[in-house]
């Protein structure tokens, strides 16, 4: 939210009221990313109870319903999700999990992603993506050796 917190409150709630009813609604596979960032401007502004419920939500539905990361329109929502409530732990498991179930899609997102700083910092990280940046070479220069890029 480039610490202009109060301003994405603003314009989340504006675009999405329904997530600020008491209790939220239930998050949907592609209401995801509104959800998450109802949750985390609401942290970031102090409403970090309502915040969270909204956060957990979204580990909540990646736990009962685990979807193939390669629909996903990202990949690693639920790492995000846990790396925001505190929980790294869980989130370098998570991202563990979803490398470990073949996706190489999002890679450049989570090496950039600002709130995501804590995660890249711990010196498993490297470690855990390091096969996935590979699998991801490799089909690059498939595919380039194929003339297809």
């Amino acid at each position: 939210c480039l610490n202009r917190n109060d301003e994405a409150l603003a314009i989340v709630r504006a675009l999405s009221p329904p997530l600020f009813a008491e209790p939220p609604p239930k998050p949907y596979a592609f209401g995801i990313p509104k959800h998450l960032l109802a949750g985390i401007v609401l942290i970031r502004t102090g409403a970090t109870a309502q915040g969270r419920r909204l956060v957990e939500q979204v580990v909540t539905e990646f736990t009962d319903h685990p979807v193939n990361p390669s629909t996903a329109e990202f990949a690693f929502w639920a790492v995000f999700a846990l790396e925001m409530l505190g929980e790294h732990e869980q989130a370098i498991s998570a991202l563990e999990r979803t490398l470990s179930d073949g996706t190489i899609l999002d890679i450049r997102n989570l090496d950039n992603e600002r709130l995501l700083e804590s995660l890249r910092a711990d010196s498993r990280y490297e470690k855990i993506i390091a096969p996935a940046r590979a699998r991801a070479d490799a089909q690059v220069a498939a595919a380039q050796a194929a003339g297809l890029l």
